[in-house]
């Protein structure tokens, strides 16, 4: 079974039924009401982007930071 993608704006989703296109959207705000509830404040802007060298002490990626 193919895993459906969920797309609320674009080509694909003119062709959806309204009530389709408002579910997804409604999905889409719940997943996003979900991860900013888990997030967690660091103070530190790159640390997903470096986060090797802030838990590991590697060089950056981007050494012009």
């Amino acid at each position: 079974m193919a895993k459906q993608q969920l797309k609320t704006k674009g080509k694909d989703s003119e062709r959806l039924a309204p009530e389709e296109r408002e579910r997804r959207e409604e999905a889409w705000k719940a997943a996003v009401k979900v991860l900013k509830a888990g997030a967690v404040r660091t103070g530190i802007p790159d640390l997903g982007l470096e986060h090797e060298h802030h838990l590991y002490g590697r060089s950056k990626h981007n050494a012009n930071e």
